[in-house]
């Protein structure tokens, strides 16, 4: 089971949902930023910077987003940018790098289920039926 969100400083309800969907979706997030290293069996698969719907608007070509760009590149990872609805309704998708459009060629708009299938896809594997059930039900 992944640990607990500990510092409160940010919106850890993403946290809290992404634990919903299945301990095959790791999430490892960063303190002071809320950086998420998707992985799989302890390899990292990608970066990805999340905002909430209602958190100040960033522009991808703001330093940061070069910097996480460049480490994603360096890493040979993708990087995606995902603002979400804070009743996880959409899930906005950028890819940053060369890498992430490689995988999303453009920006998308998807569902909480396109989304998890996105994250599932990205690791080579399929939903697991329960995730999908839940999803569907929620």
């Amino acid at each position: 089971m992944t640990k607990q969100e500990r510092t409160g400083w940010r919106d850890n309800s993403i946290s809290f949902r992404h634990r919903l969907w299945g301990d095959g979706l790791a999430l490892l997030d960063i303190d002071g930023i809320f950086l998420g290293i998707e992985a799989k069996y302890k390899t990292p698969i990608a970066l990805i910077e999340y905002k909430h719907e209602l958190a100040p608007a960033q522009k991808i070509t703001d330093w940061a987003f070069e910097v996480l760009s460049n480490l994603g590149t360096m890493a040979g990872l993708p990087v995606f940018a995902v603002r979400y609805a804070n009743d996880w309704s959409w899930w906005n998708i950028v890819p940053i790098n060369k890498k992430a459009k490689e995988k999303l060629p453009q920006r998308k708009k998807m569902s909480e289920f396109e989304y998890v299938n996105f994250l599932y896809r990205l690791r080579g594997q399929k939903m697991p039926e329960d995730i999908r059930n839940f999803l569907i039900k929620n």
